[in-house]
């Protein structure tokens, strides 16, 4: 096997992209572990409170790749105070040339919901995940692998957009700005 070893997505930050980065909070990196990763910002008009968010995370080879599907959204999020509403949905979305697989993910906390997609990767195939059954700590279906779980390198991506209890954005939202967003 070849494992990956650089990033196959790149976030659009250069001057001019619309996208504005953002810093991640020191301690939520570290419990990240990723090698590399974005966060940022874009104004987007037709979003229902005019802003979504990206993040792209990359954990090579090695020791950390093999915790970087723990932090999924369903995990992660509610430590972030929102509520995870109903069961994830698959989302196909296109990007340049290529159908992507995502998850998306609905959420709310205090008078404010969001729905967030999320896409990861291992040595560039989509990682299946079964979420249809109770909550487990082990979602991913696991497949047969030329090597070791660890030894390859793990990709997310993934956009959130908020919107008030009153709106409902259109998950068709994300085919529109991801090319605005990543390469």
């Amino acid at each position: 096997a070849r494992p990956q070893t650089q990033p196959l997505f790149v976030a659009r930050l250069e001057a001019g992209s619309g996208n504005q980065k953002q810093e991640f909070d020191e301690t939520v990196w570290r419990q990240l572990g990723a090698d590399t990763g974005e966060s940022f910002r874009r104004a987007v008009p037709e979003a229902p409170l005019g802003v979504v968010d990206g993040y792209h995370l990359f954990w090579r080879p090695g020791p950390m790749s093999r915790f970087a599907l723990h932090h999924r959204p369903d995990a992660c999020m509610p430590g972030q105070g929102w509520k995870m509403v109903g069961n994830p949905e698959p989302l196909k979305t296109r990007m340049g040339n290529q159908d992507l697989d995502f998850l998306a993910f609905r959420f709310e906390r205090e008078g404010l919901k969001a729905v967030q997609i999320w896409g990861v990767w291992r040595d560039g195939k989509p990682v299946p995940f079964d979420f249809s059954k109770s909550f487990s700590a082990h979602p991913e279906v696991f497949k047969p692998w030329p090597s070791d779980r660890h030894l390859l390198g793990v990709e997310l991506v993934s956009c959130f957009v908020p919107y008030k209890p009153d709106q409902n954005p259109d998950v068709k939202i994300f085919e529109r700005i991801l090319p605005q967003m990543f390469d």
